[in-house]
C-alpha cells in the first residue's frame, strides 16, 4: 500500500515532498485521476489541482465525477488508474459518498492492485485508523456521521499550523485513544510505502499522553 499524505499542497518547486512526488510520477509515467468526494463537483478546486500537477510536469489530470455515475462504473474507473488524487473534503460529505457508492471496497481493491492514493487535508483523516480525537477537537461531526476507513495504522492531523493551539487536547485524547497521531502543517506531509514511513517537513507525533517533534526531509 502506498499513500502520499499532504496537509496542503503548495506551489513550490523546491518543496521536498513535491520533488519526491514529481520524481515518482516521472519514473512511472502513469496518469492520475482526481476523485472528488463532495456531494457536488467543484470545478474551481479541480482547476487548482490541474495547475499544481502541471507545475510538476504532469500535463493532464483526469477527473472522476462520482455524482454522475453508479457504483459499478465508479469501481471500474478507479481500477483503471494507478494514481488517485483525493482533494481536501468536508468529512461528513466524504463519508456520505463513501457509503453511497461503496468506495471503501473499491479503494481496498485499488490498493491490492498496487495503486497509490495522494490524499490532501481531511481526505487523509478519512484514511486514518480511527480519528476520534480529530473528530472531537476539530471537525466536531456527530459520531454516527463519521468513521475513518482504517486504511492507515495511524491518525493523520492536517493543517497543524492552523490548529496547533489544540495540542494539549490531542495529548489528553491520546491517553484514552490508543495509537499514534501525526500532526502535519501545510506544505509538509508523509509518504507511506507499505511498512516504511517517511516524513517531509516538521511532523509532531502524539502518543500515550506525550508528543515528539520529528525533523523530516
Amino acid at each position: 500500500m502506498r499513500v502520499v499524505l499532504f496537509s496542503k499542497q503548495v506551489d513550490d518547486k523546491f518543496n521536498k515532498l513535491n520533488l519526491e512526488l514529481k520524481g515518482y510520477l516521472e519514473e512511472h509515467k502513469e496518469s492520475i485521476v482526481y476523485l472528488s468526494l463532495e456531494q457536488t463537483y467543484n470545478k474551481s478546486e479541480y482547476d487548482k489541482k490541474l495547475s499544481y500537477y502541471r507545475s510538476l510536469g504532469i500535463g493532464y489530470l483526469d477527473v472522476l465525477r462520482i455524482q454522475d455515475m453508479d457504483r459499478d462504473k465508479i469501481r471500474k474507473k478507479i481500477l483503471e488508474y494507478k494514481y488517485i488524487h483525493i482533494p481536501d473534503v468536508k468529512l461528513e460529505e466524504a463519508v456520505k459518498s463513501i457509503g453511497k457508492f461503496d468506495l471503501h471496497g473499491a479503494l481496498k481493491e485499488f490498493f491490492n492492485n498496487g495503486g497509490t492514493v495522494i490524499a490532501e487535508g481531511e481526505a487523509g483523516v478519512l484514511l486514518s485508523c480511527n480519528s476520534k480525537s480529530y473528530n472531537l477537537l476539530v471537525s466536531q461531526n456527530e459520531e454516527e456521521n463519521f468513521k475513518a476507513l482504517g486504511i492507515l495504522n495511524f491518525d493523520f492531523i492536517p493543517h497543524w499550523n492552523q490548529i496547533k493551539n489544540k495540542l494539549c487536547g490531542f495529548i489528553d485524547c491520546s491517553k484514552l485513544n490508543k495509537g499514534i497521531s501525526y500532526a502535519v502543517s501545510d506544505g509538509s506531509g508523509i509518504i507511506v510505502n507499505y511498512d516504511n514511513i517517511e516524513f517531509y517537513g516538521d511532523i509532531i507525533k502524539i502518543e500515550n499522553g506525550d508528543f515528539k517533534l520529528f525533523k523530516g526531509k
